[in-house]
């Protein structure tokens, strides 16, 4: 069982991850593609919390392993969905893509709004 600090800390770091990759991956869309390609970003970054929450539903994982996994999941979804968007910018591509990389994040705080006291983890949740 880790730390609280350190849960804590995970929980906000992995909420900004979200906020981060969003807004980038929106002016990166809205440069590269145009505006209404950029604004199915939002919807994609929401169908994966959506996912993300539902496996974390389905399938709980160890809190000790956890954190590494979606930090990894997370890293190596960013980078397809860097080289999708910069090398083959179709959408159905950059959709999935994209919904992939909001998956892992959403995972870990999923799981910790079901393991800990919700106040406390909404708190992080909302200073990342």
């Amino acid at each position: 069982m880790p730390h609280p600090v350190a849960r804590s800390f995970a929980i906000s770091f992995l909420a900004a991850f979200v906020l981060l990759a969003e807004t980038l991956f929106f002016h990166v869309t809205n440069f590269v593609l145009g505006y209404v390609p950029a604004m199915t970003v939002i919807g994609c970054a929401v169908a994966g919390i959506g996912v993300g929450a539902f496996l974390a539903h389905l399938r709980p994982i160890a809190d000790r392993d956890m954190f590494a996994a979606c930090c990894g999941g997370s890293t190596v979804c960013l980078y397809i969905a860097a080289w999708v968007l910069l090398r083959y910018p179709a959408l159905p591509a950059l959709l999935a893509a994209t919904s992939a990389v909001f998956v892992f994040p959403s995972l870990y705080i999923a799981s910790a709004f079901s393991r800990g006291k919700a106040s406390h983890v909404y708190l992080f949740d909302m200073l990342g």
